[in-house]
């Protein structure tokens, strides 16, 4: 097993570490305008990596193909570097073949009638694009471990249009069956009609999981012992054992429970975790080096050099939608152009789009023109009075990182015209 990988392993003698990876992901885009399909294609990305390391110098190569000379190279120009690549000692042999034969037969047969059909049914005209995709990592170390695994999954989003109003909704699954639903709902979405304008204030607000999983985006990249040692986090204000957030949230990442990983880019096996229990600071994502230097053990979440999330799920509440629009609130259904303006603060600015729903006595009055929301995430944390019992999968190319959330409501968010 990756014959080719380890063949390059033993020709980089001589050095403390090396490791040796692959990461190959077949994928099939169907792009769909007016609900009509309008490109097919088949794309096949293959991405290899060299890591060397003798004391603390150390070099990493990336590209299209193994090149052994780059990576010595490489090693050869670099200097001494306080924060430097510690790979675990695993020497074990680990292998995962997803048997998941209806998305298989997908990417590989190209068989999409069904999906196809899907979109032809949709009552509203909708555009967008799926994504089902083969992903495979390969990775080798000079400790011993030879570790494969191969998965299946598909994502997706889709737009609804009715005149001048619009409607969206996403999702990641394993399975071609959320696209009805997904359709269902941007469809929704796009029918609810009528102009209403806001005044500039403080709103209870019910986020939408498109909206929670792109401000989940950026509470992973804070929630990386890289960002709190370079400063550029919110969390570096806080320690564990902290109350930071509103005690209904639990936020974890969950590499397994997701299948995504089952070991990271430093051959550490990963683990779900809870980086947030009940409101309470449990733990940062931590990789070998900056476990280390801050007195931790790995949480299985490299990135060399800097930690990264796979998948973050939130804890469902036990409350329905229809519940948490029962009062006078705005539904925020999805975002877009979020920006952070203070890394340390959590400061950020987003805009809604694509359906800000109008509730005035638990009635859906209209959809108001284009909003910002000027906060922080700190404050949308603490201020989190409810969670849906329903929650979606979503990962889509403006949320990137896969989420699992339900439906949050958040009290007093600050909202402002965008002009």
């Amino acid at each position: 097993m990756n014959e080719n990988l380890i063949s390059v392993l033993n020709k980089l003698r001589g050095f403390d570490e090396v490791e040796v990876g692959e990461n190959k992901v077949t994928r099939l885009l169907i792009k769909f305008v007016n609900s009509e399909v309008a490109t097919i294609q088949k794309l096949i990305d293959v991405n290899y990596g060299i890591m060397v390391r003798k004391g603390n110098r150390y070099f990493m190569y990336s590209g299209t193909n193994l090149d052994v000379e780059e990576a010595k190279n490489g090693f050869e120009v670099s200097s001494g570097a306080q924060l430097y690549p510690i790979l675990s000692r695993n020497d074990r042999e680990f292998v995962i073949d997803q048997n998941n034969e209806n998305l298989r037969e997908i990417v590989e047969k190209e068989r999409i009638d069904g999906i196809i059909s899907e979109i032809g049914k949709a009552e509203l005209p909708i555009s967008g694009v799926i994504s089902i995709y083969e992903t495979t990592t390969n990775l080798v170390t000079s400790y011993g471990f030879n570790g494969s695994e191969r998965r299946y999954k598909i994502d997706g989003y889709v737009r609804a249009f009715n005149k001048e109003y619009s409607g969206q909704w996403a999702f990641f699954s394993e399975s071609p069956n959320d696209i009805k639903d997904t359709i269902k709902k941007a469809v929704e979405f796009a029918s609810i009609t009528n102009r209403v304008k806001l005044d500039d204030g403080k709103y209870n607000v019910v986020m939408s999981p498109l909206v929670v999983a792109n401000l989940m985006g950026f509470f992973a990249d804070f929630a990386s012992a890289f960002s709190v040692i370079t400063g550029s986090s919110f969390l570096a204000k806080f320690k564990v054992g902290d109350r930071i957030a509103s005690d209904l949230l639990t936020i974890s990442d969950i590499p397994i429970k997701a299948g995504i990983r089952s070991f990271d880019d430093e051959a550490e096996f990963t683990r779900d975790k809870k980086i947030i229990d009940s409101g309470i600071f449990q733990s940062l994502l931590f990789n070998n080096e900056l476990g280390q230097l801050m007195g931790q053990k790995s949480t299985g979440n490299a990135g060399i050099i800097s930690p990264n999330a796979f998948a973050i799920d939130l804890q469902e509440g036990n409350m329905g939608v229809e519940s948490m629009t029962s009062g006078n609130v705005i539904l925020l259904n999805n975002v877009w152009y979020t920006r952070f303006q203070n890394y340390y603060e959590g400061s950020f600015s987003t805009v809604g789009r694509d359906a800000v729903v109008v509730y005035k006595d638990g009635k859906p009055i209209g959809v108001a023109d284009r909003i910002r929301i000027s906060d922080t995430l700190p404050n949308i944390l603490r201020n989190v009075q409810a969670l849906s019992k329903e929650k979606y999968g979503i990962r889509w190319w403006d949320a990137t990182l896969p989420t699992y959330s339900p439906f949050i409501l958040v009290e007093n968010v600050n909202i402002s015209s965008s002009k």
